[in-house]
């Protein structure tokens, strides 16, 4: 399998785990539900994540690697889309050194060599550009009034999103991450992910 060129179709953010034995906690339960409910489609049409796909990754024991994957290649886990959630589980699996992790990102794999992407002041500037999926919202919709060209920039780059926000990181509130309990997220909540907010942040105001 080599990367394609010339798509301008958006990927659906999944993750494909294959069968492991890697030990059950949260982060692989979750990933394995994600497999359950898509195994059916991805054995009927093997090339449904790859069909728009521009660039390949291959995360194995810790080191990065960009390659184009060989036909009937094999990994224990496949990552689809190599933006901030994508590369931190993609991190956490390949802290089992027997797991093999391919992650799939459609945009340029480069970013940190982006003189546009490195410089906080130019993030307007990526907006509708070729490393932005340049999506649009809609913010007001009602019978005497609509708008809906509101920008909704995402990052179409290795590292995702985090290459067009200003280097700024905002996490979700108390309340926000609370909410999901009552959709059966219990160690989803601020209490139990707390923890690990902070282990993300590398300055501590103690």
């Amino acid at each position: 399998m080599t990367a394609t060129e010339g798509s301008e179709s958006g990927i659906m953010s999944l993750l494909y785990c294959m069968e492991s034995d890697l030990p059950e906690t949260p982060i692989t339960s979750l990933i394995k539900g994600f497999y359950n409910s898509f195994l059916h489609d991805l054995k009927n049409h093997p090339l449904f994540l790859f069909k728009n796909v521009q660039s390949l990754t291959l995360l194995l024991n810790r080191r990065p690697f960009i390659m184009s994957v060989q036909d009937n290649a094999r990994f224990d886990f496949i990552v689809v889309g190599g933006g901030t959630a994508g590369n931190v589980v993609a991190g956490r699996l390949a802290e089992n050194p027997n797991a093999k992790i391919l992650v799939v990102e459609a945009g340029v794999a480069n970013s940190k060599d982006i003189e546009e992407i490195r410089t906080p002041s130019n993030a307007m500037e990526l907006r509708d550009s070729q490393y932005d999926w340049a999506y649009k919202s809609t913010i007001v919709k009602r019978d005497d009034y609509e708008r809906i060209k509101k920008p909704n920039t995402r990052g179409k780059a290795l590292c995702g999103s985090s290459s067009l926000n200003y280097f700024t990181w905002v996490p979700g509130s108390k309340g926000t991450f609370d909410m999901w309990e009552e959709y059966g997220g219990k160690e989803w909540t601020w209490d139990p992910l707390l923890p690990y907010l902070r282990k993300s942040v590398t300055y501590h105001d103690d």
